[in-house]
């Protein structure tokens, strides 16, 4: 039995899919990189926003197209979890719309319906990795408590269940054994990981606990909501050596008045000085963060404080994104929708600031040396791919690195040069020390060691 998975969406999305495979590969499957090879196609399908929708149905179409005269098609994932009953009516090119929210009984599911054996060993911590072999998500919880106005993640995978401690630490210790050296973890608000059962510190034992795992380098934090980022706490675990100094922290408006309309239970002056105390504690931090623009009602005026607080703040990673009107959400039925083009031109503006400041910090890297985690050799020139500790897959920058490598380990090499969104260097050495040690190098004979941004 040969399956073909199609994995769309996000980070969250994907910890799913490698559940489902680990299942159907622990029941003699065996995973194929083609579609027209296989005898069962899985599409993992994302629903956040209507182009996300249309694309998942692009993708089931275009398979049901692609595979062989008699293979079988499955659907999985956010949409068919919210809309399975659509789905079943409508796709006669699928052999099951599969709408479980557990990734694990989807497995069992899948299982059976490919006459798969049933009675092999499997435990909920088992993946088949879909990312490089050297660095893995690791997933916190399902579910949202936030109810933020916009959003649909609630409708599709109800409310915030945060994953037993001992469960993730097992798996993140499977996940080491197997070569994986960075963790990302990730949750709908991984800031809000334990609240859900009345346990506050969680998130600090959970960290604590991955570090002491053996062959675990780097630890790295997204999707932390401003609301629920205890200040101490990060600050406190961004002193382990192997967390990245590196916090993704979605702060989606700066205007106090759309805040509070989108439910985002912060203001302006909160996330000020969240960014500032992050800043002034943490030597050498990168912020990233997401915005959202065009929220129903944003004015000129609300828009202005935006760029203004981005400019003041200066994070190093940007990400901007459009609202989109979705049925069932309590921003849906609001007042005072901003047009398309208005819209459209908010996102230029927003993506044209972000572009700036990423690029103003790429050039302030340029003389130092830094430790770097090799991804890939690159498909042209020789050289390798890299990142830096501020540097998640897939969202951040590179680093282009000159000399011998090997993709999922760490060097150190010398920033000669930035591009837009790249850095290029030359490697010096293997990857000693904490993630972000700089060193400067002067005319002079002397050398001088610091933590800098």
């Amino acid at each position: 039995m040969k399956v073909y998975l199609e994995n769309l969406g996000c980070p969250k999305n994907q910890v799913d899919a490698e559940y489902v495979l680990a299942a159907v590969v622990g029941g003699g499957a065996e995973v194929v990189a083609t579609p027209a090879e296989a005898d069962a196609l899985i599409v993992n399908t994302c629903a956040f926003i209507e182009p996300a929708r249309a694309e998942s149905i692009e993708t089931i179409l275009e398979l049901a197209a692609l595979k062989k005269r008699d293979a079988k098609l499955f659907v999985i994932g956010c949409l068919a979890q919210r809309f399975a009953e659509e789905l079943r009516a409508s796709l006669r090119e699928a052999e099951l719309v599969l709408e479980s929210r557990d990734p694990w009984q989807l497995g069992q599911q899948l299982r059976q319906a490919l006459g798969l054996p049933g009675g092999c060993a499997i435990v909920r911590e088992d993946r088949h990795l879909l990312s490089p072999r050297h660095f893995a998500y690791l997933k916190l919880a399902e579910g949202c408590d936030n109810r933020c106005a916009y959003c649909t993640i609630p409708l599709i995978k109800g409310s915030y269940v945060s994953r037993p401690l001992q469960q993730i630490l097992s798996e993140a210790e499977r996940l080491a054994a197997r070569g994986v050296r960075e963790l990302i973890l990730v949750a709908q608000d991984t800031t809000y990981y334990g609240w859900d059962r009345g346990e506050r510190g969680a998130l600090a034992s959970l960290v604590e606990g991955l570090a002491k795992i053996a062959g675990i380098e780097w630890i790295r934090i997204l999707y932390a909501h401003p609301a629920h980022v205890d200040v101490d706490m990060i600050c406190r675990l961004m002193q382990i050596p192997q967390v990245c100094r590196y916090l993704d922290l979605p702060i989606q408006h700066a205007s106090d008045r759309i805040l509070r309309s989108m439910g985002r239970r912060t203001d302006q002056r909160q996330l000020r000085e969240l960014v500032e105390t992050l800043r002034s504690r943490v030597d050498g931090i990168a912020l990233r963060t997401t915005v959202l623009v065009g929220f129903p009602g944003e004015t000129p005026e609300d828009f202005d404080q935006l760029v203004e607080f981005l400019t003041w703040a200066r994070f190093e990673r940007v990400g901007v994104f459009g609202y989109w009107r979705e049925p069932g959400t309590r921003a849906a039925r609001m007042r005072g929708h901003v047009p398309p083009e208005v819209i459209a031109e908010r996102v230029d503006t927003i993506s044209d600031l972000a572009n700036t400041l990423a690029q103003e910090w790429y050039e302030s890297q340029v003389g130092r040396r830094l430790k770097v985690l090799v991804d890939a050799h690159a498909e042209e020139g020789g050289s390798f791919l890299g990142r830096t500790e501020w540097d998640a897959p897939e969202i951040d920058g590179v680093v282009r690195l000159e000399g011998a490598a090997e993709a999922g380990r760490f060097v150190q090499c010398e920033i000669r040069e930035a591009a837009p969104f790249e850095l290029r260097g030359v490697i010096t050495g293997t990857g000693v020390g904490r993630g972000g040690l700089a060193v400067s190098v002067s005319p002079s004979a002397s050398v001088a060691v610091r933590h800098g941004r």
